[in-house]
C-alpha cells in the first residue's frame, strides 16, 4: 500500500494515492506486529494517514484532508506535534480559503501543542492575504502577548519551526512573527505600537536578515 500510494502520487493520481494510504492507515495497526521496530514509524498509521492528508490536498479534497488528519488527532501519541501535519495539509491545499477553513476546524476543535502557534501564525497570513486585516492583526496580537514563549521553543526545536524570507536567506520564527506583527500594525495606522515591535525585532535579533526591511525608507521602525 505504501508503494501503491507513492506510485499513484509520482503518476499525478492524487485521488488514487489518498485512497491508498488512507487503507494503510486502517490496516496499519494489523500489521505492525509483523514488522520491524525500526519499521513501525514509517509503516504506521501516523505515516499512512499523513501521506493519504497530504494526497488529498494535493486533489483538493478537503474532507479527505480533515478525516486523515482525525486519524492522526486520535492517536495516543505521534512522532511529530499534529498540529505540524494541519499546517503542511492546509499548504499543499494551495488556497488561502481552503487553509483558512482546514486551520479555523482544527483550533476549535484540538488542543494546544508544540506546534499550534505556527499554525495560528499561517492561519493569520493566510487571513492577511484574504482581506481580512482585523481577523489577522488579532491573532498576532495573541500570539506576541500570549504565546511567545512557545514562538521561541519553535526556533530552538527543529526544521518544522523555520521559515524563508524571499531573499531565501534563512529565517527564524521569532524574527518572523515579530516583522508581520509590526507590519500588520503599522498597515492598521498603529505606528507607535508598530515601531516598538519592529525595534523589538532589532533588538533581540540583530543580525536577522529582515533587519534591512526594518530600517529602509519605508519601514516602520526607522
Amino acid at each position: 500500500l505504501d508503494l501503491l500510494g507513492r506510485c499513484h502520487d509520482e503518476l499525478g493520481d492524487f485521488r488514487a494515492s489518498a485512497s491508498a494510504f488512507a487503507r494503510g492507515a486502517e490496516e496499519a495497526p494489523r500489521i505492525r506486529e509483523f514488522i520491524g521496530s525500526n519499521e513501525q514509524w514509517r509503516l504506521g498509521v501516523e505515516y499512512f494517514a499523513q501521506q493519504a492528508a497530504s494526497a488529498a490536498a494535493r486533489s483538493r479534497d478537503l474532507q479527505g484532508v480533515r478525516e486523515n488528519l482525525d486519524r492522526i488527532a486520535a492517536l495516543p501519541e505521534s512522532r511529530v506535534p499534529p498540529s505540524v501535519h494541519v499546517d503542511r495539509a492546509g499548504r499543499l491545499l494551495g488556497d488561502d480559503e481552503a487553509y483558512i477553513s482546514l486551520a479555523r476546524s482544527w483550533l476549535s476543535a484540538h488542543p494546544r501543542d508544540a506546534r499550534t502557534v505556527v499554525l495560528e501564525f499561517g492561519l493569520a497570513r493566510a487571513l492577511g492575504r484574504s482581506g481580512e486585516a482585523d481577523a489577522e492583526l488579532a491573532i498576532l496580537e495573541r500570539i506576541h502577548a500570549d504565546h511567545i514563549t512557545e514562538v521561541i521553543a519553535v526556533d530552538r526545536g527543529d526544521a518544522h519551526g523555520r521559515a524563508r524570507a524571499s531573499s531565501g536567506s534563512a529565517v527564524g520564527f521569532a524574527e518572523l512573527v515579530l516583522w508581520e506583527y509590526g507590519r500588520a500594525l503599522h498597515l492598521a495606522g498603529r505606528f507607535g505600537e508598530a515601531v516598538v515591535i519592529h525595534e523589538q525585532l532589532l533588538r533581540d535579533h540583530p543580525t536577522s536578515p529582515l533587519r534591512q526591511r526594518v530600517v529602509s525608507p519605508g519601514g516602520s521602525a526607522r
